[in-house]
């Protein structure tokens, strides 16, 4: 079973005051609204799903750059007769869009452009159209935003050997402020933490104190989950639930039989497929197995959505021994009874797969229930509970390590029922 021994530190960020949090199995953190559970659960996500990809990462970020020049070279080869232009859009294209990030492709695809460009130069150098001199002056303006006599030619070449020594500097040497800028980007904040490490095995993988950033060993991707909600749409301010829809669009199968069969036959009493019947071919269905009846799983349940997801996930190996499973708040669309259901397929995600799973609640049932269920497939060693607790003064949250122990949490719950006990008498 993978235990990787992942923690997190954070100081000084948002709602919270301190956190310092381990996560070597199934990690649960409770605590009010606004004590900064979903702060910790997006950071882990997006650490991750940047370093499991960080060549996607470079040159997502760097990808504006090049689409500007690609614009200017289509504009002046559009600008040319069809029967004269020196190669086609497509080559263009094609070039812009190459995503290796190979060494030997990278400089080529520097050098094909650049050959793009000196063609495009001696073509336009023979023509003495002032309209051919426009489009010269057009591009300048839209590339340069400056009145200028130098050479365009030179200058596409120029911004086009800046973008890819970028790329190629940045794979080397794996600069934190990918990180450091996705987060200010998440959280709408210049504001940094005053501490923000990531570790494992005591090695640190990202700190905003250091200048570089580490892959994980154990974790190959993130998964985040926050609503069954999330099926189907593509939210653009939630880019995690765009994740989520494209991992449920996989066709894979995973050896993890046993889980699924669990699943399938004692929790849902039904499975959930993409089914090769519809239009799109991506549409995911319910199927039940008393009758076979075949439902959108968009239209079911929220409570059969939920469990869905998690089901086609792991059918399609999404979830698997290097993955971070990140539920926020899973009761919050769900029925007390398939709280448990859930929390029970989360604890034997862990028996059977052994991936890491991060939980936020303030739900007695689900944090009971992780609790027993854990201890019951003998996974308390695996297990370990966090809870938020306000300081006072600064209306901050230090997260305090419960170990096993849930009894704190209860406490925290109870205050609920003492003020609703009050607000009975007083009336």
């Amino acid at each position: 079973m993978n235990r990787s021994n992942l923690a997190l530190k954070l100081k000084n960020f948002r709602a919270i005051s301190e956190a310092s949090i381990n996560l070597n199995g199934i990690t649960v953190v409770s605590g009010i609204n606004g004590s900064g559970k979903s702060t910790l659960s997006k950071i882990l996500y997006y650490f991750f799903k940047i370093t499991s990809d960080f060549e996607g990462e470079v040159r997502k970020n760097l990808q504006p750059h090049l689409s500007h020049i690609g614009i200017a070279l289509e504009y002046l080869l559009n600008s040319i007769p069809v029967e004269n232009r020196p190669f086609s859009t497509k080559d263009i294209s094609t070039n812009f869009h190459n995503r290796s990030t190979n060494d030997k492709k990278i400089i080529q695809t520097e050098e094909n452009l650049s050959a793009f460009i000196d063609k495009l130069e001696i073509y336009f150098s023979n023509q003495e159209e002032d309209n051919i001199k426009n489009n010269i002056d057009t591009v300048k303006k839209f590339l340069l935003d400056e009145q200028t006599n130098a050479n365009l030619f030179e200058k596409l070449k120029e911004r086009i050997h800046f973008v890819f020594q970028k790329i190629e500097q940045d794979l080397e040497e794996r600069p934190s402020y990918y990180i450091t800028k996705e987060i200010n980007n998440l959280f709408n904040t210049n504001q940094n933490a005053e501490q923000l490490d990531i570790f494992e095995s005591n090695n640190i993988l990202f700190s905003n104190k250091n200048n570089h950033v580490l892959k994980s060993l154990f974790i190959n991707n993130s998964i985040y989950i926050d609503t069954p909600m999330a099926l189907e749409s593509f939210n653009t301010q939630n880019g995690y639930w765009s994740d989520l829809n494209q991992h449920l669009k996989k066709r894979r199968n995973s050896q993890n039989n046993e889980l699924t069969k669990i699943i399938s036959q004692e929790i849902l009493e039904a499975d959930i497929e993409l089914d090769n019947q519809s239009v799109s071919d991506n549409r995911l269905v319910y199927k039940r197995n008393l009758d076979n009846l075949i439902l959108d799983l968009q239209e079911c349940a929220t409570g059969i959505k939920a469990l869905g997801i998690i089901q086609q996930l792991i059918k399609n190996g999404t979830i698997n021994d290097k993955t971070l499973l990140i539920i926020d708040e899973p009761e919050v669309h769900l029925h007390p009874q398939w709280i448990v259901e859930y929390a029970r397929i989360l604890v034997l995600i862990r028996k059977y797969i052994g991936c890491h799973i991060f939980i936020s609640s303030h739900s007695p049932d689900m944090v009971q229930a992780i609790r027993y269920i854990s201890e019951r497939y003998e996974l308390l060693d695996d297990l370990n509970f966090y809870l938020a607790c306000e300081h006072k003064q600064t209306k901050q949250f230090v997260y305090k390590e419960l170990n096993h122990d849930i009894e704190p949490i209860f406490e925290c719950f109870n205050v609920s029922l003492e003020k609703i006990d009050s607000y009975a008498l007083n009336d």
